[in-house]
């Protein structure tokens, strides 16, 4: 079945289901099995507040190829509307949530002391927007990053930290700091640890700019805090991110 996770669209009543982990089969007379993954599959939740009565979830997206025959297409689309039955009334509140994943599944750490020259990581992040004096900013507690799996050697988030985005002029782009998060790299016995410490880690493009969805371009570089010797001084992260919520992001100053 996997997981899901509800997500607040604009504080209320309606949100962005994510769904990840649960396997959907499907049998075909001549082809066999064909295996599919739900991966950060997305469905729209429509409140009760919204409908006046049952809340309603869309669904219209992508499943993955899992296991099974060669002849399974490489994507299995997925559309269709569910009714919730239960609970009667069903709304989301809160703050919304930023989740954002790797742009083509993959994030690069450049490491000299691994023979590949990098390390290669699927990754997501989700945090949630925070509440400051002037209203909502695009910041706060990172409540969920993931490297995870990693190719041509290891690295992983040690402990989350916080992100900010600051607006560039006006907006709606931003720049992303980084702060209070560490990342562990390792390849073998060599095994790094490095510290972001308010670091500008790349440049929000939002979704005025691209037309859709914003996206978060990454280049930054983490000064070492401890490990072996071989270690490098700074630990540098290149890649980008699809903001799949919220759906449409823009910073302001």
């Amino acid at each position: 079945m996997g997981s899901m996770v509800f997500h607040s669209l604009h504080g209320g009543p309606g949100g962005t289901i994510i769904w990840s982990g649960a396997i959907i089969s499907f049998k075909h007379h001549f082809w066999g099995t064909c295996r599919y993954v739900t991966y950060n599959t997305k469905i729209q939740l429509t409140g009760s507040s919204s409908t006046g009565g049952t809340a309603i979830a869309e669904i219209d997206g992508k499943l993955p190829f899992y296991s099974g025959s060669f002849i399974c297409d490489k994507n299995a689309e997925w559309t269709g509307t569910f009714l919730v039955t239960s609970p009667d009334f069903l709304d989301v509140d809160g703050l919304p949530t930023i989740h954002a994943v790797a742009e083509e599944g993959f994030i690069y750490l450049d490491t000299e002391f691994s023979k590949y020259g990098e390390i290669v990581c699927q990754s997501t992040f989700e945090n949630q927007v925070e509440v400051n004096e002037s209203g909502l900013t695009a910041g706060g507690q990172i409540s969920t990053f993931t490297l995870s799996p990693c190719y041509l050697g290891d690295a992983a988030i040690q402990s989350p930290g916080t992100l900010e985005i600051q607006p560039i002029g006006g907006g709606p782009d931003g720049t992303v700091v980084w702060s209070g998060g560490t990342v562990k790299a390792s390849e073998g016995s060599v095994v790094c640890y490095y510290k972001a410490n308010g670091i500008d880690f790349g440049t929000l493009t939002g979704s005025a700019t691209t037309g859709g969805t914003a996206t978060i371009d990454i280049d930054g570089s983490l000064p070492l805090e401890s490990g072996d010797p071989l270690c490098d001084k700074q630990l540098q992260w290149t890649g980008s991110y699809t903001v799949e919520t919220i759906d449409n992001l823009n910073v302001t100053a």
